[in-house]
């Protein structure tokens, strides 16, 4: 369920071969007049401007950056062909996630591989659509998954998003959900152009609160049933 968990975030003329006819070629055009040029120069300043803008990370002709490598992850697109590595990853830390994530009460006792596959077949097709971006969090040989993050959109802003992630119990240890954190952060800023990003978490989660916070993140308005919001600037 996954997903359900966190959907609670822009002339002349041309002869055949495309050039201006030649001046040799019989005749002039006449010369533009001085307000004919200013509103030809406004058009093609607008049209630069527009082909500068970014693409926005929610259409489906963005393509999304590489996903980040280091010694101590690697990010594939969430898919179903890992549904037994994600489903063995939740399934044993499901006390860490029910308890100190406190995402209602994901993951079920009796969830199934199978019915983890077609859940991660939807977070796919919402990749595929540009809708929300799931990536598997795996060990550098890609053999255990050791968490999950989902960036989704923030009011459908080019420049924004929310982000929520997950971590395997047996890496709190070390610390691996700060250092997730914060590889995401630098990556979405740096790749993905983001100059905001929305970091959800539940109020008694001190520990993710504490690593927002460190990473210079900013609570933003009040609670709400159990939930605060920190906001992530990038400089």
């Amino acid at each position: 369920m996954h997903a359900i968990l966190f959907s609670a975030v822009f002339a002349l003329s041309v002869n055949a071969i495309g050039e201006p006819f030649p001046k040799h070629f019989g005749f002039q055009l006449p010369a533009k007049s001085a307000q004919h040029a200013s509103a030809e120069s406004t058009v093609k300043t607008e049209e630069r401007e527009e082909a500068q803008k970014p693409t926005s990370p929610w259409s489906k002709s963005f393509t999304p950056p590489d996903a980040p490598e280091s010694k101590h992850f690697v990010l594939e697109p969430l898919g179903p062909h890992h549904a037994e590595k994600d489903h063995a990853a939740f399934m044993g830390s499901r006390d860490h996630i029910r308890h100190t994530l406190q995402w209602g009460g994901w993951p079920a006792d009796d969830t199934t591989v199978e019915q983890n596959r077609k859940d991660l077949a939807r977070h796919l097709k919402e990749f595929e659509n540009r809708e929300a971006y799931a990536y598997s969090v795996l060990s550098p040989n890609r053999k255990k998954c050791i968490g999950c993050v989902y960036i989704k959109p923030v009011q459908n802003k080019t420049d924004a998003c929310a982000v929520a992630y997950w971590v395997v119990e047996s890496e709190l240890k070390n610390d691996f959900d700060k250092k997730l954190q914060n590889a995401m952060l630098n990556w979405l800023a740096e790749k993905w152009a983001m100059k905001m990003v929305v970091l959800p978490y539940h109020e008694n989660n001190d520990r993710g609160i504490k690593f927002a916070k460190e990473a210079g993140a900013r609570q933003a308005g009040p609670e709400r049933d159990g939930r605060v919001r920190y906001v992530w600037r990038a400089k």
